[in-house]
């Protein structure tokens, strides 16, 4: 019925105290006080923490993006921001220049077809892309500043 048994649940037991089972004591399935199956995966998934701490008070947990300055940019000079295959989570905008535009290739020089971003004001600009070779920058026009986020 739940995927785990081959045969049915009948009924469910509910106690308001969890029974304490000796040693290969057979114990029937527990209901809670709405009459829901308990399931208890009895183990932790990788990474799981059940302890409440100050870092994580609800002992759930914890899954969060990690990702690193790839390099800042200003000039309009082609240049490999990465030579490595990747993840570019986004661009953070420090000055978007005058009718900056940038081109983002995977590949470890200007070939291909490019990202074309033309940032317009300060900002995050998501993009959140897998590059399998590398990431090369080239832009035109008045320069700004960006930084690339990504790992």
């Amino acid at each position: 019925m739940f995927g785990y048994s081959s045969t049915a649940v009948e009924s469910l037991t509910y106690n308001t105290i969890s029974p304490s089972p000796v040693a290969g004591a057979t114990v029937p399935e527990q209901a809670d006080s709405h009459g829901n199956m308990q399931v208890n995966l009895n183990s932790y998934i990788s990474g799981e923490d059940p302890t409440a701490t100050a870092n994580n008070p609800t002992g759930l947990m914890v899954v969060e993006q990690r990702y690193t300055k790839l390099a800042i940019l200003s000039a309009n000079t082609g240049i490999a921001v990465k030579a490595s295959p990747g993840f570019l989570h986004g661009i953070v905008v420090g000055d978007p220049g005058t009718t900056w535009v940038i081109s983002l290739y995977d590949a470890a020089s200007a070939t291909g077809t490019p990202l074309v971003i033309k940032p317009t004001a300060v900002g995050f600009i998501l993009i959140d892309a897998l590059y399998t070779v590398g990431m090369w920058f080239v832009a035109s026009g008045t320069s700004g500043t960006i930084m690339f986020v990504g790992r």
